[in-house]
């Protein structure tokens, strides 16, 4: 995979979503995706591929580029550019603790990871992640 990238250009989650205000942009993931989605934008943004996070509420396209930069797509999903360097940063932020983080060289780009919640077949809460 890390030869020339994974691929997997999409991954769907249960909780992704995301908020522009003031030139903020907010991403939301879920901490029970955070691992995974860690690893899989590295290894394609690494060799210029983008990634899809795609939900329920939502999909945030990441890719690479010369400089960070936000734009709305349609249909709920936004696109986020990458300087390379801001890649490698956003990757390392990803980890399964619920928190709000800055992404070194993307100014105004912040990741909140939210807990997730795993249910068994009824419904019942057993386990908690972040």
């Amino acid at each position: 995979m890390r030869r020339d990238g994974s691929s997997t250009g999409a991954l769907f989650v249960s909780d992704v979503g995301w908020q522009s205000e003031g030139g903020v942009t907010t991403v939301r993931f879920g901490a029970n995706a955070a691992t995974r989605l860690a690893g899989v934008l590295g290894a394609r943004l690494a060799y210029d591929r983008g990634l899809v996070v795609d939900g329920p509420d939502g999909a945030v396209l990441f890719r690479t580029g010369d400089a960070y930069g936000v734009a709305e797509v349609g249909d709920g999903a936004i696109e986020v550019v990458l300087p390379a360097g801001a890649a490698v940063a956003l990757a390392e932020t990803l980890r399964p603790v619920a928190g709000t983080y800055t992404v070194p060289g993307a100014p105004g780009l912040v990741v909140r990871i939210v807990r997730s919640q795993i249910r068994d077949a009824d419904g019942n809460v057993v386990a908690e992640i972040g």
